[in-house]
């Protein structure tokens, strides 16, 4: 479990965190909030990349994170970027080596061990990332757009995984994607300028937002279509109109 306690962080005159309490239980939870929200301070504060400026945060002992964008040495073999990240968390060789047959046949890539990383297709690369934040059995998994980049096979593969490990454990996703929170999440939290303005099951959110009124406004043309998604999934409401 997560404690959070009115937690602060400032960026010169932006506060990035605003006040912040929550309670995350154990499960998936989804963290949404537009652009400048607070999610990626949030997720810093909670892995100690940074400090905040007040608050406190009880965190289990073990955490991992899996951004959005990493880097592996292309020239390095999947099982040799295992052992390296095993080295690094200061696991023991001997449960290191049954710890990495493990994970890669968790995520699939058994048959890939020996590919160089150069080599790995988009969804390849997902899974060596997954299978390498499961390493040492983290209680906390936080994971950044998980499925961005990958074609709809993938997004359903990943998703598929993300659930059977979240069964052991809590994990927050960070994503603006409606379809991941709805097919993954037990909860929802969205932010917004630094706030939580909502933490709640899909129906208690979509029962808090029955009947009112939302002016959704769209930078880019192209993602007009967003509203319906938002409106239909989890306020069961319609759009009146564009502009």
């Amino acid at each position: 479990m997560i404690e959070i306690k009115n937690l602060s962080k400032t960026f010169g005159k932006v506060r990035a965190l605003d006040d912040i309490s929550l309670v995350i239980e154990p499960g998936i939870h989804g963290l949404l909030g537009p652009n400048g929200s607070g999610k990626t301070t949030l997720f810093r504060c909670l892995t100690r990349i940074i400090e905040p400026d007040s608050g406190e945060i009880n965190v289990p002992a073990k955490i991992s994170y899996l951004p959005q964008k990493f880097g592996f040495y292309k020239s390095m073999q999947v099982v040799d970027v295992m052992k390296y990240f095993a080295l690094l968390k200061k696991i023991p060789s001997t449960d290191a080596v049954r710890e990495i047959d493990e994970l890669l046949a968790k995520v699939n890539l058994s048959t890939e061990r020996k590919k160089r990383v150069g080599q790995l297709s988009g969804g390849m690369l997902r899974r060596l990332g997954i299978a390498l934040s499961l390493q040492g059995n983290p209680d906390l998994l936080l994971v950044d757009e998980p499925t961005v980049g990958l074609d709809p096979e993938e997004r359903l593969n990943f998703k598929q995984l993300l659930m059977d490990v979240g069964r052991q454990r809590s994990i927050v996703i960070s994503t603006h994607i409606v379809n991941d929170v709805e097919a993954l999440c037990d909860k929802i939290i969205i932010l917004h300028k630094g706030k939580v303005v909502a933490h709640d099951t899909q129906a208690g959110i979509a029962g808090f937002a029955r009947g009112k009124v939302y002016n959704i406004a769209v930078a880019d043309k192209d993602r007009l279509v967003e509203p319906y998604h938002v409106t239909q999934r989890f306020f069961d409401g319609e759009v009146e109109y564009l502009h």
